[in-house]
């Protein structure tokens, strides 16, 4: 038994809720699962996916399908490109201290996402081939100081008209294009931009 009251609540109320909901699979939905096992938490956001555990979750959440769709679209955006790294393989790739990434990124040079008690998810393409953050990065970055840091990812990530093939800002940095980058960036969310 846990030794924290309130965690020890939060355990049984989660035990509970995950037994309900893995009782309304269906055979094919289990096996479907099983075929494709992955990390504990992949598992339990493909179980939340799942249309009958939607079905029964929606009587309880009208906007259940939503936090679901948020959920898998946040852990798409930390895969995405390479994935994502803790604070010491992030330094490791860096050659530099896990206490200057942390550093770096409380500057706004460096982006991390906040994982609660397991410190922040660094996306490894910040990171150029030369084992320097990538160029032009700081200056989008402080183009994008008014915005959380999943609009800052969301950014980087998502195809831009205005750029050739409606290609990502995160390659026009990568083609060198920092200037190009950084004036989306200074759009970004605006009226009219986008």
């Amino acid at each position: 038994m846990l030794a924290d009251p309130a965690r020890a609540l939060v355990m049984t109320s989660v035990q509970e809720a995950s037994r309900s909901l893995v009782l309304e699979l269906d055979q094919s939905s289990l096996e479907s699962l099983l075929k494709e096992l992955e990390s504990s938490f992949e598992i339990v956001l493909r179980v939340l996916e799942q249309p009958e555990v939607l079905k029964m979750i929606q009587t309880v959440d009208p906007l259940a399908l939503a936090r679901v769709r948020g959920l898998r679209a946040r852990q798409e955006l930390l895969s995405a490109e390479g994935g994502s790294v803790g604070a010491s393989d992030l330094a490791k790739l860096l050659e530099v201290t896990r206490q200057t990434v942390d550093d770096r990124r409380k500057a706004g040079k460096l982006l991390g996402v906040e994982r609660g008690k397991h410190g922040y998810a660094y996306p490894i393409w910040q990171v150029s081939e030369e084992g320097q953050p990538l160029k032009g990065l700081e200056e989008v970055l402080a183009a994008l100081r008014d915005h959380d840091t999943w609009s800052k990812l969301n950014f980087f990530l998502s195809k831009d008209p205005r750029l050739p093939e409606h290609k990502h800002p995160l390659d026009a940095l990568r083609a060198g294009e920092v200037d190009k980058a950084v004036g989306i960036a200074k759009t970004y969310g605006e009226h009219g931009g986008l």
